[in-house]
């Protein structure tokens, strides 16, 4: 079943209520360098590789998105081309979050989150026993347990006002990519073993 990708987690802290705006946060800009949110009106405060140009796709393309009705269909929408043409925006949205997905070091510090907390799927996986098909690890029961320790690492602690946790809001946000972490590492580790196992094919 198709999910949200990173780059829709991205949008959709965009649309957290104003009031605690994540791309308004300190660390957040240092982590990203934006630090003018996304679509100032100032040439010069654009994102690092954007043009006005380029403003001017993804703004209407994250209207659109939010203006889907369900979840399903934002997913359906931003990443399905069946039936017509995807807006340019969609495009440049995610050519920019997945070139500066590695250049923010968001894997590594929710990883980093995930060890703090016990519950990297590899320490899992040597503990439980198992294998990577049969035993690895539920994202969805495991991931909840590090949501807020990465919401410090990634937005500070004006991420939760005067709460002790985060909004639920942006704990979706967080999962997400969250999710994408555990993603990736189960899909290192599988080709991590294909290549050990091709390594003795080899010498044998």
């Amino acid at each position: 079943m198709p999910s949200h990708t990173a780059a829709s987690a991205l949008i959709k802290l965009f649309y957290v209520e104003d009031a605690v705006h994540p791309w308004d946060w300190s660390v957040w800009q240092d982590l990203t360098n934006i630090h003018h949110s996304l679509f100032p009106a100032n040439n010069k405060h654009l994102p690092t590789g954007w043009s006005r140009e380029d403003a001017n796709d993804i703004l209407p393309y994250f209207r659109m998105y939010e203006a889907q009705p369900t979840e399903q269909a934002k997913i359906k929408f931003a990443t399905s081309t069946h039936g017509g043409v995807a807006p340019p925006g969609r495009r440049k949205w995610s050519a920019f979050i997945t070139k500066s997905w590695e250049k923010w070091e968001i894997h590594p510090i929710i990883v980093e989150a995930l060890n703090d907390h016990n519950i990297n799927p590899v320490t899992l996986l040597n503990v439980q026993g198992g294998d990577l098909e049969t035993a690895w690890p539920s994202a969805d029961i495991y991931l909840p347990l590090a949501v807020d320790t990465v919401g410090v690492a990634l937005f500070g602690l004006e991420a939760f006002g005067d709460a002790p946790l985060l909004t639920q809001d942006i704990r979706k946000s967080l999962t997400i990519m969250m999710q994408r972490s555990w993603s990736r590492m189960r899909k290192q580790i599988k080709s991590d073993l294909q290549k050990l196992v091709n390594f003795f094919l080899d010498c044998s």
